[in-house]
């Protein structure tokens, strides 16, 4: 488990519910009453891997209808985040 800081300054905390190594891994973050689940699925290539990410948030009340809304705008930064993480990787690894 760990408080995750986001650019917007919102600290969900984060646990790990799904690993299985090196296919899945899933992490929930919740943060006052909403809940945000990313699974991350990875296929082996030549060259690395490609990474499938999949996202949902719900919760309770509003955020039971504002949820794939949310979800959806989370499918358009993921791919920037996991970009990123790919050139932290990459430089670690030379």
């Amino acid at each position: 488990t760990w408080v995750d800081v986001t650019g917007p300054g919102l600290r969900p905390a984060m646990e790990t519910t799904r690993l299985e190594r090196p296919a899945v891994w899933t992490e929930r973050g919740t943060w006052r009453g909403v809940e945000a689940t990313l699974t991350l699925s990875f296929a082996p290539r030549a060259e690395g891997c490609v990474v499938t990410a999949e996202v949902s948030v719900g919760g309770p009340g509003i955020w039971r209808l504002l949820g794939p809304l949310v979800a959806r705008a989370a499918d358009l930064a993921v791919p920037g985040d996991l970009q990123r993480a790919a050139r932290i990787l990459s430089a670690r690894a030379t």
